[in-house]
């Protein structure tokens, strides 16, 4: 969260749930504690808020190098 803010990322604090529910959801899976699988559109969103967060931090980086 300190490396979003540093980096000037805006999110919510569902966007934040969700990614947090999304990574425990991949745990179960992945440990063969669960085959849910999560709603498509849950991983769209999710990916489009990862996407945000590193646009924000390669530009952050580049301004510093300039």
């Amino acid at each position: 969260m300190k490396a979003l803010d540093v980096d000037g990322v805006t999110y919510t604090p569902d966007e934040i749930n969700m990614l947090w529910q999304l990574r425990t959801l991949r745990n179960d899976v992945v440990h063969g504690r669960s085959k849910e699988m999560p709603k498509a559109e849950d991983v769209e969103y999710a990916t489009s808020v990862v996407a945000r967060m590193l646009v924000y931090r390669a530009a952050r980086r580049r301004r510093e190098e300039s």
